[in-house]
């Protein structure tokens, strides 16, 4: 038999336990921002001297267009205390800044990627991971990235080397594999026919990275 008492006393650890739930509910949102607020901040830039480079073949010869590459401060968050990991870097490169060493040649190429319509060709860095290791030997790293070269886009997973070169500056060199016909770019003739470009192409890159960071 249930008596009153006992009945009030039910009632009373059920309030308490609805109380306890209500308010474990309630700080759900601040625990979320207590455990985002452990992220780190900085800011990362490319410094003079970085350049990117587009490696081809013509029916003649090989050629070999190089870009300079500098790029601001921009922000960034990192997690892990043993690792920089960056996300969404862009890196955009201007078509009219390559130049593969003859005149007539940069023209064709400017002409083919369609400069004026599509000035950059943008790289998408999604996610990167860089050791930070105080050696200054080199360690292999892979990155998602996405392409955009002549109004199209692709994404490809990239292969890098990584050094430290000082406490804050990190060497990247790598390269990708693509074909102009993947971003709908015919490949170039020259000289009335005599030079024809290969359909295939590496983009190359060597870039000294600026990693400036702080305890958020």
């Amino acid at each position: 038999m249930i008596t009153g008492a006992s009945f009030f006393k039910e009632r009373v650890v059920m309030r308490y336990f609805l109380r306890i739930i209500f308010v474990w509910i309630l700080l759900q949102p601040a625990l979320g921002q207590t455990r985002e607020q452990h992220q780190n901040k900085g800011a990362w830039a490319v410094l003079a001297g970085s350049r990117v480079e587009i490696l081809g073949k013509t029916n003649l010869n090989d050629f070999r267009c190089t870009a300079p590459l500098r790029l601001p401060e921009k922000a960034f968050e990192w997690q892990e205390s043993q690792n920089y990991n960056v996300r969404n870097v862009a890196l955009p490169i201007r078509v009219r800044s390559l130049n593969c060493g003859n005149t007539l040649f940069n023209e064709v190429m400017y002409g083919a990627l369609q400069a004026k319509k599509f000035p950059n060709i943008e790289i998408a860095v999604r996610e990167v991971i860089i050791p930070l290791a105080s050696s200054s030997n080199e360690k292999s790293v892979q990155f998602y990235a996405l392409v955009q070269l002549n109004g199209h886009t692709k994404s490809y997973w990239i292969t890098a080397k990584t050094s430290r070169r000082s406490p804050n500056t990190f060497r990247v060199i790598g390269k990708q594999a693509l074909k102009m016909t993947d971003f709908g770019v015919q490949p170039p003739v020259a000289v009335g026919g005599v030079v024809r470009t290969m359909n295939d192409l590496v983009i190359g890159f060597d870039i000294l990275l600026s990693m400036q960071s702080h305890p958020d």
